[in-house]
């Protein structure tokens, strides 16, 4: 099996902690890569270093995403495409995406030895149109977000589910979400909590300036249309997964379907979604 072990610097800054996972999976008889720049260690027989650091040219069998969420949000953009596999290694604070934290790497091992299951995970797909053109387009395995970005008072929305206007409304934004994200932003924005094996959307709104405001939860065959307006010049922003921040104008809409990738995470537990959820709440 090839591993490509991605560690994220800011969790690993000497990549120390990489280099031991490189070394770990190795031992158990992958073929390990890992990015350019970072240093093969001396017993790395069967380590190399990538020459290019896209997953289109490396081509692993899966990758081992070291950090939190936001690390294995990134990976997935790319991996999803190529239909490659993540696992998560926990260097950050809560990491509801990920699957092992330090303590359990050794169950790496396991990955090498092709012991495990392949839980496919619905993304989104956003796409930002100005006067009637696609300007912007990107996938998201949590969520897409609309939010004030340079102005202070509150933003005027319109939410249409197909062609059918759901409510519009005024408030600091709008969450869209995937099952995987709704313990995410939308949960802070007080969303409910949706197994991920579900296959629908969660509508929140963050903050609006109504009496009635709760989430809607949608079947994903529906195209989710929304309608920015009032800006007064002022760019509202769009963010997908929290990766890019796009800005928006009065008339720009942003228009949310079921993408047809999905983000293949390796599991080494079962399908212990709640358990989890209820593990990592409690640390809180």
């Amino acid at each position: 099996m090839k591993l490509y072990v991605l560690p994220n610097p800011q969790r690993d800054a000497n990549f120390e902690f990489t280099q031991a996972v490189a070394r770990l999976c190795a031992e158990a008889g992958a073929e390990v890569v890992l990015p350019p720049g970072v240093a093969v260690p001396q017993s790395g027989a069967r380590v190399a270093a990538a020459r290019s650091p896209f997953l289109a040219e490396i081509l692993p069998d899966a990758v081992v995403v070291l950090g939190g969420d936001g690390t294995l949000l990134r990976a997935s953009r790319e991996a999803a495409p190529l239909g490659i596999p993540l696992i998560g290694v926990n260097l950050g604070t809560v990491g509801f995406l990920t699957e092992l934290d330090r303590r359990g790497l050794p169950m790496l091992r396991r990955v090498v030895a092709g012991d495990f299951e392949i839980e496919e995970r619905m993304m989104l797909r956003c796409a930002l149109y100005r006067s009637g053109e696609e300007i912007y387009t990107a996938s998201a395995l949590n969520d897409c977000i609309i939010a004030r970005g340079e102005t202070f008072r509150n933003i005027s929305l319109r939410l249409y589910s197909d062609a059918t206007e759901i409510k519009a409304f005024s408030g600091d934004g709008l969450v869209v979400s995937t099952p995987t994200g709704s313990t995410a932003y939308s949960l802070s924005a007080g969303g409910p909590v949706v197994d991920p094996e579900a296959s629908v959307f969660v509508v929140t709104p963050v903050c609006a300036h109504a009496l009635y405001a709760k989430s809607f939860v949608l079947s994903s065959s529906r195209e989710i249309r929304v309608a920015t307006e009032q800006t007064d010049g002022k760019a509202v922003r769009l963010s997908c997964d929290g990766v890019d921040s796009i800005p928006l104008y009065d008339g720009d809409v942003a228009v949310v379907t079921k993408s047809p990738l999905t983000t293949r995470l390796i599991k080494l537990n079962g399908n212990d979604f709640f358990e989890k959820l209820n593990t990592k709440l409690s640390e809180r």
